[in-house]
């Protein structure tokens, strides 16, 4: 129960070697159980995965007295999250590869929707080697939701991403104890996001995680693809006009030659022969509905652009604001006499401050 408050997250067979573990480290027999005296060593003791600040033990005491389950996430905001010993570690990596997908799954989805969205999926990307920017990585987004048809905006279920996991992540090779590194890496990173200031408990080293370099590249038919989207967007208000740059005929079914024709038009100097066979899909024409599938290709990538916008400005004002906090508390901290055409900043006051 102790460890549950603070986010214990595995089976009861991993608490069985853990509690195994324990007893062996503080001298308690398992049968028997843990005496006010060891558990006071393990709360203590700043290398132990079940060791609590003050602030975690009275949350702890809280949960426990209010009896209230749901009490139980105040943990969350602790400094602290329980950290599972190397022999528990070990016992995980040897679950079946799909059981520890589905608990990687879960431990990158941090909102409990049973889906990972963009900001989700990216965090697992760099785990496997992605390292771009935000414009790089809308465009993985864009290729992942196209490749496994992923709803953009609801992201990955957990179907979705054993197929990423096998195939974009380069990942279907990956040993248990690959899989669990992530795992622990991704609790650890998900509390350093949680808290702004970690106990020592938290350096508490678990096993490192290797960055792999498996993710593969943004694949060169989906290049083609994303290169035509972005023609006919510039060209058209929508698909159904982008359409009619190729032909006259409202309800008419493009050949090729009459597609490769407005290819010309539009000055396409990409590979024709490619993107009419990506477009068709083995027919021997291109209606509408090809024009709109490809134009609806963009529609991931805009979204992770646009959440990556509203960060920004979300940071920039959280700055400015506080900016003026500090610099109105300086001014009448430490007020200074300045003429009319001289003007004074929190910068030059600070010095006064030390």
């Amino acid at each position: 129960k102790y460890a549950l408050l603070f986010c214990f997250d595995g089976s009861r067979e991993e608490w069985a070697v853990e509690y195994k573990c324990m007893g062996k480290e503080y001298g308690f027999a398992p049968g028997q159980g843990a005496a006010l005296s060891h558990f006071q060593q393990m709360v203590s003791n700043h290398s132990d995965g079940a060791y609590a600040d003050d602030d975690g033990l009275r949350r702890a005491i809280a949960s426990l007295r209010s009896g209230d389950q749901s009490s139980l996430v105040a943990s969350r905001f602790a400094a602290h999250r329980y950290m599972l010993r190397k022999e528990t570690l070990d016992y995980r990596a040897s679950l079946p590869q799909k059981e520890l997908i589905k608990k990687l799954f879960a431990t990158l989805d941090v909102s409990k929707s049973d889906f990972l969205g963009p900001d989700e999926l990216r965090r697992y990307a760099s785990m496997c080697g992605f390292d771009g920017d935000d414009e790089d990585w809308a465009v993985e987004y864009a290729e992942i939701c196209m490749q496994y048809n992923v709803n953009p905006r609801k992201g990955a279920d957990f179907e979705h991403f054993v197929k990423i996991v096998n195939g974009k992540a380069g990942q279907g090779h990956a040993t248990g104890l690959d899989l669990v590194d992530q795992i622990e890496h991704t609790k650890e990173e998900t509390l350093s996001r949680m808290v702004t200031f970690r106990s020592a408990a938290t350096s508490r080293k678990s096993r490192a995680c290797t960055k792999m370099s498996t993710w593969l590249p943004v694949a060169d038919n989906f290049q083609t693809l994303r290169s035509f989207a972005l023609l006919i967007r510039e060209s058209a208000a929508d698909s159904d006009s982008a359409f009619m740059l190729f032909t006259e005929k409202r309800f008419a079914r493009l050949t090729k030659e009459e597609f490769f024709a407005g290819l010309d038009k539009l000055g396409w100097d990409g590979d024709q022969r490619g993107i009419f066979r990506l477009l068709s899909l083995g027919s021997n024409c291109i209606v509408k509905k090809h024009f709109k599938w490809a134009w609806n290709l963009l529609d991931a990538e805009e979204l992770v652009l646009e959440r990556c916008r509203r960060r920004g400005e979300t940071a920039k004002s959280l700055a400015d604001r506080s900016r003026v906090v500090t610099e109105a508390y300086l001014d009448e901290r430490y007020p200074r006499k300045v003429s009319e055409s001289q003007s004074i900043t929190a910068e030059d006051i600070v010095p006064a401050m030390s």
